[in-house]
């Protein structure tokens, strides 16, 4: 059911915001965005044929292993969402990945010398 710009899971309690997805442009930014497309982790889990654990770790990483993309861009396909694509997946691993390696130079950099040479 859809209600002003919400999508509202009758069977759920939640309530997310409307993403706009087309083959063209889409705005999933990263793993999470196409998390919050599915009414649940436990759908998403049933969806992708893998334990509620597994997509409990790969939300929590805000990562998905591409050995599980297809599964991905199957389920998306059924439920509707267009523009799920494994070039898509690809394109978010590797924000992700940028991004992580970023916050460990970060890191690396704040540590002091003494601390690094173990």
């Amino acid at each position: 059911m859809y209600e002003s710009g919400c999508v509202i899971f009758t069977h759920d309690v939640l309530s997310v915001p409307m993403t706009k997805i087309s083959k063209n442009k889409t705005s999933l930014k990263s793993a999470r965005d196409l998390f919050a497309l599915w009414p649940s982790i436990v759908v998403f889990a049933d969806d992708i044929a893998v334990p509620y654990v597994t997509a409990q770790m790969m939300r929590y990483r805000g990562s998905i292993a591409p050995r599980h993309w297809p599964a991905v861009v199957a389920a998306a396909k059924r439920r509707g969402f267009t523009g799920i694509t494994l070039e898509l997946l690809l394109s978010l691993r590797s924000k992700q990945k940028q991004s992580s390696q970023k916050s460990e130079r970060g890191n690396a950099e704040q540590t002091p010398r003494h601390a690094q040479a173990g």
